[in-house]
């Protein structure tokens, strides 16, 4: 919906290339996100349960990935925990598509490989966990 939203909040008049560029990467941050849920949710008893560990993660998830306080600011002890957050590459790699690549800690490429490179392993292990026998 945000990304619909784009061409009327954007200055920039090649908003058509990067709005071309964010949608498949939203599209890999959704499937990243909706495979790191299957692994929390999967072993769980209760819908409420997953529900309030999910909230655990992705808030701070958010805050930590530099959407809201940028990294270039944080005590260094915080910037390494935000390095360790997947939505840190994510946030990097739609910035660098929407041509706010400025305010990135580091390279689109490097933003678009970890983001690709995390989805496959979230994907690959809510496979792996979906596929297993349940215990009994």
């Amino acid at each position: 919906v945000f990304l619909a939203m784009w061409p009327w909040v954007s200055s920039d008049p090649g908003w058509a290339v990067q709005w071309l560029g964010a949608a498949p990467l939203c599209l890999l941050v959704a499937v990243g996100l909706t495979a790191l849920g299957l692994c929390v949710a999967w072993p769980m008893a209760t819908t409420s349960g997953f529900h309030a560990v999910m909230m655990l993660f992705l808030m701070p998830m958010w805050f930590l990935s530099g959407a809201v306080f940028p990294m270039n600011a944080a005590p260094k002890w915080l910037a390494a925990i935000m390095w360790c957050n997947p939505m840190t590459y994510a946030q990097a790699a739609l910035a660098a598509a929407l041509g706010q690549g400025r305010i990135t800690p580091m390279a689109p490429w490097q933003a678009v490989v970890a983001t690709a490179g995390l989805t496959v392993l979230a994907v690959l292990l809510a496979t792996a966990l979906v596929a297993r026998r349940p215990r009994r």
